[in-house]
């Protein structure tokens, strides 16, 4: 006979020995730092860090008539933006049952979920930057009567119109045509971003092509890139940007970040980068009994340029 149990139902004496394998921890796709611009400031500068990026020259005058008079001087214009450096831990205590009567290989799975929180606190941090982008449109040309609908080619194709008029680079290269059945070549291209709620509506979307369709060795393809339409290149997660019940009927509003090159800005302190930490029972417990394990990080984030991100806010269509 098989069944759950939960640690209440046992006896705090009972000695257990934990299987060799761990049943898998869920884990989503992190996917909010993917085309992020990364830097790394210096050490003792401060915890704000500046960066300056200068406007282009005007295009305008500058003939040389033979006048003699020089041209007109331009004053160089430029944006500043401040990202703070922000500090983050997460605590565990482990009881000395841990490795008396249990195993090591518990302490180590600890040791392994205090990693995964650090690759997944800092995810969330990032797809809150990227909610906070000023530039948002909702998706108008679905058929599911709500307000946004659900995502269209339509939609997608104005938001390409609009990064490109913003002069937005794209973030990902071409991928060349191949000789290999049903798959074919992808132009460079934006990147996407959204939740693993919209994949069906996705597939629904006329052109849209799944990463099975893609050219070239799939092995070169990142285990969230879900397929590619127009100009965009399109990651899923199930922690995908998602407001509920935002819409017109009440149902959830999700984010499809669509973003070029140096939109989104990463720091990360050298002096404080994402680290384990393990103390013996010995320095916490007074008799020993209890150790510490602990994970931190330090990380400052900003957006770069509000013009090169657009939110397309959408629905689903059932």
């Amino acid at each position: 006979m098989t069944g759950i149990i939960t640690n209440t139902s046992m006896s705090p004496e009972l000695q257990l020995h934990y299987s060799e394998k761990f049943l898998a921890t869920p884990r989503r796709n992190l996917i909010y730092s993917i085309g992020v611009d990364e830097h790394d400031p210096e050490n003792h500068m401060g915890q704000n860090t500046r960066m300056r990026r200068y406007e282009r020259l005007s295009t305008d005058g500058g003939e040389l008539d033979g006048s003699g008079l020089d041209p007109a001087p331009e004053i160089v214009q430029f944006t500043d933006v401040d990202a703070k450096m922000e500090h983050f831990a997460k605590v565990l205590v482990v009881n000395d049952q841990v490795t008396m009567y249990q195993n090591d290989r518990v302490l180590n799975k600890f040791t392994l979920l205090l990693g995964q929180w650090l690759v997944e606190k800092e995810d969330r941090l990032m797809k809150e930057v990227h909610e906070g982008a000023s530039s948002f449109v909702n998706a108008t040309g679905g058929l599911n009567g709500d307000n946004p609908t659900e995502p269209t080619g339509d939609d997608l194709d104005d938001i390409e119109v609009a990064l490109l008029g913003q002069d937005a680079k794209t973030i990902l290269d071409s991928v060349q045509a191949t000789d290999q059945f049903s798959t074919s070549g992808n132009m460079d291209s934006f990147v996407a971003l959204c939740s693993t709620d919209l994949v069906k509506d996705l597939r629904q979307i006329e052109d849209f092509k799944v990463r099975s369709n893609f050219a070239g060795d799939k092995d070169n393809f990142r285990k969230e890139e879900y397929g590619f339409y127009g100009r965009f290149t399109f990651f899923v997660s199930s922690g995908g940007s998602v407001v509920p019940n935002a819409s017109n009927n009440g149902s959830n509003v999700y984010n499809i970040t669509c973003k070029g090159m140096e939109s989104v800005a990463k720091l990360e302190n050298n002096l404080d980068t994402a680290r384990v930490i393990y103390r013996d029972p010995y320095v916490v417990s007074t008799v020993e009994q209890n150790a510490t394990l602990a994970g931190r990080f330090s990380l400052a984030r900003a957006i770069s340029n509000q013009a090169w991100i657009i939110n397309l806010r959408c629905t689903k269509s059932a």
